[in-house]
């Protein structure tokens, strides 16, 4: 920004104009941005966090008794990233197969950009964790890969690219009527990254560059590299098998490295994916075979992908809401050991009462100090029962500390 600033020099001569310029700071770019696009706005003030949904930053929180997702600025200033989801999310806002907008999250003086906020979904659940559910129809599966091309050429459309589009952090989720939706994005090629057919053709050499570069070394990802990656979610979606393995390819191929582990072979990290069986239709294989193209300009668009789809295809859209056991929430993890933080007994009989928040992520309750009235250290936040069936941790409800009725709020997931 420039300033007019009058001097007058001593003497009593004629005054002079000089102009001044303040250097412009990242928070201030930041914030005219989002001014510029019309953003709604909230100050932190109106902003309850309640608990953690996904390390290292999204948050469930409540905005006014309204629970929302609240996504976190990790950094002093929004990145460039940052500031592209949040574009592209108001963009998308309204559009089918897109998670709601809600706003910005400045601090109190409105002074810097501290996150944005996204629709709460009760249901939400990860698209590849469903699909690699055995007991799915194909009818199902057919759905919502229809979902995930329309939206794909909805985002090309208006000029974003999804640039992740991969198994293990997928951007799709499944919401709350059983229907795919797009929830964040990236503008740039993943540097180093381990997992199989991750990387299309003209992207190879970045796999070799260190997982620490800078996002501005990285070359930005591209819609044909959109195309590449949906290549492998359709012959996920068609397969029908768990995912097991870093590279998804060594299932088909009979390899014995260990599960989770990368891979080194030539076939974890194919070009074109092994031909899908017969009992999947003709016109999803080919487009799979299509997608995975080496040629970049030999891959279609996501316009053309949708007209591949039968008349029926979008009647598929009707609600399906039988959805399998829920998979389990990245927070339960390392549950492995728990001590009751009240009581302090170890290893106490599942159900947990578990704060996403409070002591770094690591405070329980056992069941008899939570019936007694305990909660964590905040009373804002919510503790989720966590149940345990076999070696899965599942999360069922969100409970409120008691209120004044004696009773607690519960939310159910």
């Amino acid at each position: 920004m420039t300033t007019l600033v009058c001097k007058t020099p001593p003497g009593g001569h004629k005054a002079t104009l000089s102009m001044v310029s303040e250097k412009s700071t990242p928070s201030l770019n930041a914030l005219n941005s989002v001014h510029d696009w019309q953003c709604r706005r909230f100050v932190e003030s109106q902003v309850t966090q309640l608990e953690l949904k996904e390390t290292p930053h999204c948050f469930v929180s409540s905005v006014n008794g309204i629970l929302v997702y609240e996504i976190k600025c990790r950094k002093h200033y929004p990145s460039s990233e940052f500031l592209y989801n949040i574009r592209a999310l108001h963009c998308m806002d309204g559009a089918a197969g897109f998670i709601k907008f809600i706003g910005v999250v400045t601090d109190d003086e409105g002074k810097y950009l501290k996150g944005y906020l996204l629709e709460f979904q009760r249901a939400r659940w990860n698209l590849m964790q469903l699909a690699a559910t055995p007991s799915i129809p194909w009818e199902r599966r057919e759905k919502w890969a229809f979902q995930v091309v329309r939206g794909l050429s909805q985002i090309h459309r208006k000029g974003f690219i999804v640039g992740g589009l991969t198994i293990w952090a997928i951007p799709v989720v499944i919401g709350n009527t059983d229907s795919v939706q797009f929830w964040y994005f990236k503008k740039h090629v993943v540097a180093g990254r381990t997992v199989g057919a991750y990387y299309p053709p003209e992207f190879r050499y970045v796999r070799d560059m260190s997982q620490t570069a800078d996002a501005a070394d990285c070359p930005p990802a591209t819609s044909k590299m959109d195309i590449f990656h949906l290549g492998l979610l359709l012959w996920l979606l068609a397969e029908n098998e768990p995912i097991t393995r870093a590279s998804p390819v060594c299932m088909r191929r009979r390899c014995d490295t260990a599960n989770d582990s990368s891979c080194d072979l030539t076939h974890a990290e194919p070009i074109a994916l092994p031909r899908l069986p017969k009992s999947i239709p003709q016109y999803f294989r080919d487009m799979v075979d299509d997608c995975r193209a080496e040629n970049p300009s030999d891959r279609p668009a996501a316009w053309e992908l949708l007209q591949k789809f039968p008349a029926a295809s979008d009647s598929l859209q009707q609600p399906e809401l039988s959805v399998p056991q829920a998979p389990r929430s990245p927070a339960f993890n390392t549950l492995n050991r728990v001590t009751c933080n009240n009581c302090m007994a170890e290893s106490p009989e599942f159900p947990i009462f578990h704060c996403n928040i409070c002591d770094s992520n690591d405070f329980d309750l056992c069941q008899t100090c939570f019936e007694a009235g305990g909660h964590c250290l905040e009373e804002s936040h919510l503790l989720v029962e966590v149940v345990k069936i076999g070696s899965w941790m599942i999360p069922r409800k969100y409970y409120s500390c008691v209120k004044s009725s004696g009773a607690r709020e519960v939310i159910e997931i």
